[in-house]
């Protein structure tokens, strides 16, 4: 069971930052961050964004206020694709330079000739 099965079944997340959070977030479930340490940018901008919601010192009076003022969304599809389009950048060039090095350690170990 991946993690978009197990976020269609929930009504609340609460994270203490990180992806599993901002993953939540993504697919359209209620969000709670209580990361303790400064936020990062992308957590300034879903919080902006009404995306989530960050306390450090969450209680019952908080949790119960945010489940009753939120409702579960469909997951946001342009992220989906940013994320999409990340993820392949960051393989492509992992490949490309895993592919460039392999081909540099050939042309060494052959005294600079492709035979």
């Amino acid at each position: 069971m991946g993690l978009a099965e197990v976020m269609e079944n929930c009504n609340l997340f609460i994270g203490a930052g990180g992806t599993m959070t901002r993953e939540a977030v993504v697919l359209g479930v209620p969000t709670i961050s209580i990361y303790q340490d400064e936020l990062l940018d992308v957590d300034r901008y879903l919080i902006a964004k009404g995306a989530m919601a960050h306390i450090k010192n969450s209680n019952a009076e908080f949790v119960t206020h945010f489940l009753e003022n939120s409702r579960k969304r469909s997951a946001d599809s342009e992220s989906l694709r940013s994320g999409k389009r990340a993820y392949d950048l960051v393989i492509n060039t992992i490949l490309s330079s895993a592919q460039g090095r392999h081909l540099q350690d050939g042309l060494s170990s052959n005294g600079g000739c492709r035979c």
